[in-house]
């Protein structure tokens, strides 16, 4: 079946795809995280409805909708208790899959309050050129305004569009990674990259300098619902 088409992104099953749901001030160990499956057949798609239960926040519904033509489509939506800094998709996969190539913003790293001097355009970089060595790690490399990508290995792809202009990374290290690691000799090699897409993500503030504050448009308040569909296809 598909998910077996695309095991090369460690797509298995619904659990085995983490779904990126950052909370501030928020320890990921503490949720309480419970999986409810709903399988429905629809003539030429498999539907599969999931809710996360997780603390500070209300439930977290995933759709996964898989075709007979191979292509995947996972939908999000969530209603937050607290402040969020970001929201969509993230997973290690296939070191060899190392490439990203995009319509959007490039091709240097930009964030939402941090990308008019980037230009929109076509761009192709591998995972450790879109990695930005901040003296301390942290969350780095994402691109903006994306319209659609690919991840490649030189010969296969995985094609990826959003229903709207989105963010993503494609990184040597994981988020966990760089939000552990106090120094860049601490990041660990891995035998894997990691994609990341998002519907949206936080500024990282500045304006005034010494102050990381965030202007009120940038940021992902309380109480608000955020909704992300992508779809992922093997070309």
């Amino acid at each position: 079946g598909l998910f077996e088409k695309i095991d090369y992104i460690k797509i298995t099953n619904a659990e085995n795809l983490k779904n990126e749901a950052f909370i501030s001030e928020l320890d990921k160990r503490e949720n309480d995280w419970c999986l409810i499956d709903n399988e429905i057949y629809d003539n030429e798609i498999l539907k599969v409805t999931v809710t996360y239960k997780m603390k500070k926040t209300k439930d977290l519904h995933v759709v996964y909708e898989i075709t007979n033509r191979g292509k995947l489509i996972i939908k999000g939506s969530v209603n937050p208790k607290i402040d969020m800094t970001a929201f969509g998709l993230t997973g290690e996969i296939d070191k060899s899959y190392d490439t990203m190539r995009w319509y959007g913003r490039g091709p240097h790293e930009t964030y939402a309050d941090r990308k008019t001097g980037a230009m929109i355009g076509g761009y192709t970089m591998k995972a450790e050129e879109m990695y930005t060595p901040y003296v301390r790690p942290q969350e780095n490399g994402n691109r903006t305004d994306i319209r659609y990508m690919d991840i490649t290995d030189g010969i296969n792809r995985v094609h990826i569009e959003g229903d709207k202009p989105f963010e993503a990374s494609l990184l040597p290290n994981t988020i966990e990674d760089y939000e552990g690691a106090e120094h860049i000799h601490e990041l660990p090699k891995r035998e894997s990259v990691t994609l990341t897409v998002r519907a949206r993500q936080i500024g990282v503030g500045g304006d005034v300098p010494g102050i990381a504050q965030l202007l009120k448009e940038y940021t992902m308040p309380k109480n608000n619902e955020y909704k992300f569909s992508f779809s992922f296809v093997r070309r």
